[in-house]
Formats: structure tokens, C-alpha cells, sequence
């Protein structure tokens, strides 16, 4: 009987090709899992074409389709779900590691750290601290007293010493300390003369400092066929150098600085529909920054010297109370109206000022025949009962207090074994920055690349 070494191939080939598909759709991680059974019925269908093509064709006609199908599905198991050759070559049935990352939110009066966790492509709230600051520690977002702010740099990472060791981390400068710069650029002259160009040319004008004094960054979208949307961010050189100097000097690894509300972008916006827009207030101690974004990115972003302090003090004069005592008030009272009038006429007394900042920027936006969808309230003081109805009511449009950890799990462990804590109720406005830094670390979320005054 003499042995047909075509169809011995063609039997090795299918085997071959077959397993390297199945094994693909086997991994849980791979992100191309579910379009994977319909190339594996297209590969199925060449397969079989072949093979019956093979019996009346002559010994080797058909070897370059037959390569074509195993070094496509090889790509399938090797080239899919991985971010690099190590982890390509590593036995596909062990299990993978979870990913994490820490992001870090600081501002003049507290620091905020999460750690994120992937696992299977499961996100996890995985370990989350607070740590407020005394006066002077940072100011204006300088770090100014550094033996202060590494002490509450090792209160953050405690309870993670001797588990996780590697402390790098994702940051973001205060939105204040950011010079923005929306720019419209027809088509024809962007191509002409290039970004860079423009960019510049833009700078140089509208800057209070001298170019060699900032670093630039630009996220770029095409906002129609003959225009594109140019959104530049400039940050002090000298606010660069004091951050990578602490930090570091801390122990900490910085990778990444972006600025402070595309992080809250990241954690809050979880769909963002085309012709949609949304507003985040970022209500924190010192200051309020206030940012409209769209499915393209910040469309304003704009900071007043008014916030949690600010009402605080305010309590205090009106009511003749210690500072203490006005931000009990403030806290537990808040806008609500029950028994307690005054200080919610003086809270809302105090607010005006950035109502009318919002509502004028929403003015200006939606003239141009587009719609805020919702208002969103990020930062400490937004924890103030009934601030949500306020400001939805002095607004005109729904408003919510912003939760980051929408979608999220707690009680995935990482693999660094961090003991986890239920998430706090109430509590969790607190670290919406931290959460959208830390998804940037993963790369995660929308506007998932953002900014990096780093590299």
C-alpha cells in the first residue's frame, strides 16, 4: 500500500492549526476572544476547500494556502491578549498574574492613593488610603515641606510594606497650575504648516511666561471633515523638577503627569456618545475646577479660588463659630434645609459664585447647538449633603455626585496578596482622581492615554 505523505501533511496541518485556534479561544484574557469562533469557522471552511482540492490535485499545488492557515492561526494564539514575547511564549494554561497600578492624587490638603487591580480583565478596587495634610506641606501644588510629605507618603503605602514593594506610581497636577488652550485649525493649513506651528505660534501669544519656561502637550482630533481640534496643555518646568525630585526622594517611581481632571474623566465618564457633552465640578479645599468634555476630550477647563476652606471660614464669620465647629456644620447640615436654614442660606450664599461660573460656561457652550447632558460633582466638599439637589436645581439639568468605582469589584485580591477593605460609603468622591490615574496606569478607560508632562 503506498503511503500518501500529501494527506499525512494535510492531517499534521489541520491538528496543528486547530489546536493553536482552540488554545486562543481557551485563553480568558485574550481580548479578541469573542471574534475568534468566527475566524476559526473561516479557517474551518479554507480548511476543508483544501483538503478536498488536495485529492485531485498534484503533491504541493497547495502548500501556500496551507501555510496561510497556520501562520494565521498561529498569530491568533501568539500575536493576541499578550504585550510581549515573554508572555507569548509562556504555557497558555498557566494561569496569567493580575495587572495593578497606584495612581496618586495630590492636592494642597490631602493625598489620595489606589491601587487598581486587572485580573482577567476584571477591574478591582484592590487598596485605597487617605491621608490629609497640614497647612504649608504643598502650596499652589508645590511641594514645599518635604520631611511632611514623606511622612504621609509611608502612612499611604503602610499597610502594603513587605508585599508590594515596588511603589510606582501615576500623578496629575491640580487643574490651576495648567495653562489650556482650545484651538480650531483648518485642515488645509494644519497640513501646510504642521502642529507644531500652531501650537507654538498660539503659546507664544497667550502664555504669561516665556515658552523655555513650560513643558507642551496636545491631544488632537479630527472635529470635522475640514477641521481639526487642537487641546494644548502647558505646565511649569520648575512645578516638573519639584515633583520628580520629591517623589522620588520619597521612594516613589513617578511614571506619569497628566493633569487632574482628564483623570477624572477616566473614572467618572463611562459612556460618552457622540454629541454629547458633560460637566465635572471638581469641588476640592482650596480651589474649584470646572471642565466640559466631550467623546473627544476637555472642550474648557477653567479654575476659581473658591472651595471647601473657603465655605468653611464662611460658616465661621456668619454664625460666630470656630473653624472646627463651622466645618462640623458643614458636613453634617450641608445644603439641607431641616431645622437648620442658615446654614444652608450661607453654604448656598457661598456657592454662588461658582453656580454662576457653570452656568455661564454652559451658556457659552450651548449656543453652539450642543447639549450638557449632566453635571458631575467630584472632590471633598461635593460630600456635602444635599449638594447634589443644589446644584441640579440651580443649574437647570441633572446632576450627580460622581462614583468612580462604578463597575467595580473589592474582593479580588492582587498578586501581591494586599488585604482589602469593603469600600467606603459616602467616601468614595474622595478618590475619584486617584482612580482615574490609576486606570491610566493600566490604560484603561476613556481617554485612556490622556497626557504625560513626563515624557
Amino acid at each position: 500500500m503506498q503511503v500518501n505523505f500529501t494527506l499525512i501533511l494535510d492531517g499534521i496541518t489541520v491538528l496543528a492549526s486547530g489546536l493553536l485556534v482552540l488554545l486562543s479561544i481557551r485563553k480568558k484574557n485574550n481580548p479578541y476572544r469573542i471574534h475568534i469562533r468566527i475566524v476559526l469557522l473561516f479557517l474551518i471552511g479554507l480548511t476543508i476547500l483544501a483538503f478536498v482540492s488536495r485529492l485531485t490535485l498534484h503533491y504541493g499545488i497547495h502548500l501556500i494556502p496551507w501555510l496561510i492557515v497556520i501562520l494565521a492561526s498561529g498569530f491568533l494564539y501568539f500575536g493576541s491578549g499578550e504585550n510581549s514575547i515573554q508572555r507569548a511564549l509562556r504555557s497558555p494554561l498557566r494561569r496569567s498574574k493580575a495587572h495593578h497600578a497606584f495612581g496618586l492624587a495630590v492636592a494642597d490638603s490631602s493625598l489620595e492613593l489606589v491601587n487598581v487591580v486587572l485580573d482577567k480583565e476584571k477591574l478591582a478596587v484592590n487598596y485605597f488610603a487617605r491621608v490629609p495634610l497640614e497647612s504649608g506641606v504643598i502650596e499652589r501644588g508645590y511641594i514645599r515641606k518635604f520631611d511632611a510629605f514623606q511622612a504621609a507618603i509611608n502612612e499611604l503605602f503602610s499597610p502594603t510594606d513587605g508585599k508590594e514593594k515596588n511603589r510606582t506610581v501615576v500623578s496629575a497636577f491640580p487643574d490651576y497650575q495648567v495653562f489650556t488652550r482650545l484651538l480650531k485649525i483648518d485642515r488645509a493649513d494644519f497640513d501646510k504648516k504642521g502642529l507644531d506651528a500652531f501650537v507654538l505660534g498660539e503659546m507664544s501669544k497667550s502664555l504669561p511666561v516665556e515658552l523655555n519656561e513650560v513643558t507642551i502637550r496636545t491631544l488632537t482630533h479630527e472635529a470635522s471633515e475640514n477641521t481639526i481640534e487642537v487641546m494644548i496643555f502647558a505646565a511649569y518646568n520648575s512645578l516638573i523638577q519639584n515633583w520628580v525630585k520629591n517623589f522620588q526622594q520619597a521612594g516613589l517611581n513617578i511614571t506619569g503627569i497628566e493633569m487632574e481632571s482628564l483623570a477624572l474623566i477616566r473614572s467618572l465618564i463611562k459612556e460618552c456618545p457622540i454629541n454629547v457633552a458633560y460637566f465635572i465640578a471638581d469641588l476640592g479645599g482650596s480651589s474649584s475646577d470646572l471642565t466640559i468634555v466631550d467623546c473627544y476630550g476637555i472642550k474648557l477647563s477653567a479654575s476659581i479660588a473658591s472651595g471647601g476652606k473657603y465655605l468653611t471660614k464662611r460658616v465661621a464669620e456668619e454664625l460666630q463659630l470656630t473653624l472646627d465647629d463651622a466645618e462640623t456644620q458643614k458636613r453634617q447640615i450641608g445644603l439641607t434645609e431641616q431645622g437648620h436654614s442658615t446654614v444652608a442660606l450661607v453654604l448656598a450664599k457661598g456657592l454662588q459664585e461658582i453656580v454662576d461660573k457653570i452656568n455661564k460656561e454652559i451658556s457659552y457652550y450651548e449656543h453652539s447647538g450642543k447639549h450638557i447632558e449632566k453635571i458631575f460633582l467630584a472632590g471633598g466638599t461635593s460630600g456635602m449633603p444635599g449638594i447634589v439637589e443644589y446644584f441640579s436645581k440651580q443649574c437647570g439639568r441633572s446632576a450627580e455626585r460622581g462614583h468612580p468605582w462604578t463597575d467595580f469589584e473589592s474582593d479580588i485580591v492582587g498578586s501581591f496578596k494586599l488585604s482589602t477593605k469593603n469600600l467606603p460609603k459616602d467616601q468614595e468622591h474622595f478618590y475619584a482622581g486617584a482612580t482615574g490615574l490609576a486606570l491610566k496606569g493600566l490604560n484603561r478607560g476613556h481617554l485612556k492615554k490622556g497626557i504625560n508632562f513626563l515624557e
